[in-house]
C-alpha cells in the first residue's frame, strides 16, 4: 500500500510504502519512494501525488504525478524497485510542452492482449480531461503518443480517471474507465482501439473512484472517496456500488 505522507503544518509531501503479510490486519512500514515540497496542486510548487503500484516483470512500479520538475508544471513518472526498498531513478511518462498544463492520477492496467493502458488526466489547457496512452511495456509510456478518451455520443470525461480491463464483452475483453466528472462507466472492448460506450452505473460520482474487477469475470466493484475534491473543507463519505457489464455492455 501506497500513499502520500503529509504532515499536519503541510510542510512537504512524501509517497510511502507498507505492507501486510497477515491480510491486512497489520502493517509495517518498508520505504519511502519519493519526497516532495508543499503539498499544493498549483504550479510552482514542488509535491509528489498518487501513487498508484503495479507489479511486472518481477518488479514493483509506482507511477505518480511529480511536480519537481521546473521544466513543467506537472508530469506523470514511475520508478521501479526489485525489493520495495531500493528505488530505481524517476522516468518520465507523460509530459506536455506547455508549462501550464499538469497530467495527472495515472492508473495502469494489463489488457487480455499482454499491453499495457495507462489512464490520466489533463488539467491546465485541457481542463482535466481525460487521455490515454497503450505500450507492450509498463515502463515504456514515454514514448508513446497519448490519446483523448471520447465516447460515441461525444461525452469526454474528466478528472480522477481510473482503468480495469475484465475478461467479458468478446475476444479483447472490457476496459473500464471511471472518471470524477460522470457517474458513467466508459467501456471499450477492441484493446483500446476504436470507440468507447458510455453506460450508466449504480456508483455515486467521486473526487476518488476506484475500480476492482470481481471474480465472477463480468461485474466490477466501484468504491468512491466522496464528491469532493482536495482543499473543500466539506465532509465526505465512503460509497460502494457494483456494475454488472453484462459482456461488455
Amino acid at each position: 500500500c501506497a500513499g502520500n505522507s503529509i504532515p499536519s503544518d503541510y510542510s512537504k509531501s512524501k509517497l510511502d510504502l507498507y505492507k501486510s503479510t497477515d491480510h491486512g490486519k497489520t502493517w509495517s512500514f518498508v520505504s519511502s519512494i519519493a519526497s516532495g515540497g508543499q503539498p499544493k496542486s498549483e504550479n510552482g510548487y514542488t509535491p509528489v501525488w498518487e501513487p498508484f503500484l503495479l507489479v511486472a516483470d518481477n518488479k514493483l512500479i509506482v507511477y505518480y504525478a511529480d511536480q519537481r520538475d521546473p521544466r513543467y508544471g506537472q508530469k506523470n513518472v514511475h520508478q521501479t524497485s526489485a525489493d520495495g526498498v531500493n528505488w530505481g531513478p524517476v522516468v518520465d511518462d507523460v509530459t506536455s510542452p506547455l508549462y501550464i498544463d499538469r497530467p495527472g492520477m495515472p492508473v495502469v492496467a494489463q489488457m487480455g492482449n499482454g499491453n499495457y493502458i495507462m489512464t490520466y488526466e489533463v488539467c491546465g489547457s485541457e481542463h482535466c480531461k481525460i487521455s490515454y496512452k497503450i505500450s507492450p511495456d509498463p515502463e515504456n509510456f514515454g514514448s508513446v503518443k497519448g490519446t483523448r478518451l471520447i465516447a460515441e455520443d461525444g461525452t469526454s470525461p474528466e478528472s480522477s480517471s481510473y482503468v480495469v480491463w475484465l475478461p467479458t464483452g468478446g475476444a479483447n475483453g472490457t476496459l473500464a474507465v471511471s472518471a470524477f466528472s460522470d457517474e458513467s462507466l466508459f467501456l471499450n472492448t477492441q484493446n483500446g482501439e476504436g470507440s468507447w460506450t458510455k453506460i450508466k452505473s449504480n456508483a455515486e460520482i467521486g473526487y476518488s473512484r476506484g475500480l476492482v474487477p470481481m471474480p465472477d469475470g463480468h461485474s466490477v466493484f466501484v468504491i468512491s472517496g466522496g464528491p469532493h475534491p482536495l482543499g473543500t473543507d466539506r465532509a465526505n463519505s465512503v460509497t460502494y456500488g457494483t456494475v454488472d457489464l453484462k459482456g461488455g455492455g
